[in-house]
């Protein structure tokens, strides 16, 4: 009887697992490039085609050079992106929400208007 009910449980627990993967694990993976970073913002460039509307069609920086970038967005959760250096290309997958609750300066430097929740993968 004691077998019985720990199979029933051990299937139960898989079973909720795999529906929480299915939430999250079938989300596409999307390929972008860090173009910016300062301690108020994390602009990402959207490299996948298929994606493109994840981004701000242009925005021109307003640090110098004030390069013009297309299909850009702003990271949302800026306290859960990794350190990385701009020019990085990477793998992420947008989430639908994250805990965002560290300082940030309050520096403006003009970010992108388009905002994204991202969790970025290793793949």
């Amino acid at each position: 009887m004691r077998k019985l009910i720990f199979m029933g449980t051990l299937l139960l627990v898989i079973q909720i697992l795999m529906q929480g993967c299915i939430k999250h694990c079938n989300q596409p993976l999307i390929k972008g490039k860090l173009i910016y970073r300062s301690c108020a913002s994390i602009v990402v460039e959207v490299l996948d085609s298929n994606y493109y509307s994840l981004g701000q069609s242009t925005w021109q920086s307003s640090m110098p050079p004030k390069n013009i970038y297309h299909h850009v967005f702003t990271v949302a959760n800026h306290c859960s992106f990794p350190a990385m250096t701009v020019g990085k290309e990477f793998t992420f997958k947008v989430i639908s929400n994250d805990v965002n609750n560290c300082v940030v300066c309050a520096l403006f430097d003009a970010p992108p208007l388009q905002k994204q929740l991202i969790k970025v993968t290793d793949k």
